[in-house]
């Protein structure tokens, strides 16, 4: 659920946001979750998915902020 309702607003920041983004921290992320999929390892797949999470929020929550300056 909380997917859900995230995705639309990650979304909208990188079709809308005015300044290049750097993905390849978000390609890490991604790259992390599948390792461990492939290795097999849940508990390791649960903390990547949590980490990218947490930070995608974090980059959200810095372009959310500063489109509200403007």
């Amino acid at each position: 659920q909380a997917m859900r309702h995230l995705h639309p607003h990650l979304h909208y920041a990188r079709l809308f946001s005015e300044a290049p983004q750097d993905i390849t921290p978000v390609i890490a992320e991604h790259r992390a979750v599948l390792n461990a999929i492939v290795k097999g390892d849940a508990d390791a797949a649960a903390g990547a998915i949590e980490k990218h999470l947490r930070t995608s929020w974090q980059r959200y929550s810095v372009w959310s902020e500063s489109q509200s300056k403007k």
